[in-house]
């Protein structure tokens, strides 16, 4: 598919551009493949990254947004900003604190930091197993070697063909 074909869509997916609706569970799905399909446009670069996210009132694309500046443009401050407005604007989905731990844990020096965000998240949705995988990267950054490969191994027990539990030991 020819730049121009993905373009258009993307343009259209510019995060100002979304009228928020009330969160519901018949919504959240689509808001989160809207915020991923928002990632991806933004890191093909086919839509403007001057957006202004304090105009969003949703607290997924502020996490996007955040795990961007972390991981792309190695804007930390910025990336940090992003996911502390997401958690404002709801603390209690459990997305934005892996998001936001994962990242403060790769910065060195805040890992009792990520821990407790990533706790939070667990206790938000201790289900998940990717949320689970960030607990024991986090543990290994904070060295605790022990804990980390406890949960990685109980992970991986629960999930075998998830390749987030292969990597959690690894």
């Amino acid at each position: 598919m020819g730049k121009s074909r993905r373009v258009q869509p993307c343009r259209r997916l510019s995060p100002t551009s979304i009228k928020p609706q009330p969160m519901t569970q018949n919504t959240a799905l689509a808001y989160s493949g809207l915020a991923d399909a928002i990632t991806q446009c933004l890191f093909l670069g086919l839509i403007p990254t001057n957006i202004e996210p304090d105009r969003m009132t949703l607290p997924q694309p502020h996490a996007v947004l955040g795990t961007n500046e972390f991981a792309y443009d190695w804007y930390f401050a910025a990336g940090e900003a992003e996911f502390k407005r997401a958690i404002e604007l709801d603390p209690n989905p459990a997305t934005a604190h892996p998001g936001y731990a994962e990242n403060i844990r790769a910065l060195g020096g805040r890992e009792q930091e990520a821990l407790a965000e990533v706790t939070l998240a667990h206790e938000l949705d201790p289900l998940s197993p990717i949320i689970t995988q960030v607990i024991g990267s986090v543990r290994v950054s904070a060295r605790q070697y022990d804990e980390a490969i406890s949960v990685c191994q109980e992970l991986e027990v629960e999930n075998p063909t998830l390749p987030y539990a292969h990597d959690c030991l690894a």
